[in-house]
């Protein structure tokens, strides 16, 4: 006999349903206090590094999904009209901005670097 399908959650509540919005931030905010990436804002040369928040979450997603594409030989343009419909922005320039921004390890290098050299900067 097959098994009923549980739906998948990023965070769950009692009985696999999903959290609410509010109780989303709450538990969010506890993971990364938990695993210890809550760092303070961060303002150096110019440069802004502000601590995760859930939209981290669709931002990670789109770049991750954009960076994938051009991975694989295509054109990250063509996907954007898809991408905008499912992250919900109303409008294609708001899912474009997207692809001017480095990738995540990229951010990760630049950080480390300013936080080890910051005496000397």
């Amino acid at each position: 006999m097959l098994e009923k399908k549980q739906k998948q959650y990023l965070f769950l509540c009692n009985k696999q349903k999903g959290l609410k919005t509010d109780q989303i931030y709450k538990v969010f905010n506890q993971i990364v206090k938990d695993i210890g990436i809550n760092q303070p804002r961060l303002i150096t040369n110019g440069i802004t590094f502000s601590p995760p928040t859930v939209h981290s979450l669709r931002h990670s997603f789109a770049i991750n999904i954009l960076n994938r594409i051009k991975e694989s030989g295509k054109s990250p343009q063509k996907a954007l009209p898809i991408l905008t419909a499912y992250l919900g922005h109303r409008n294609i320039e708001s899912t474009a901005k997207y692809l001017t921004i480095p990738d995540a390890q990229y951010r990760k290098n630049l950080l480390d670097f300013i936080l080890s050299h910051q005496e000397e900067i």
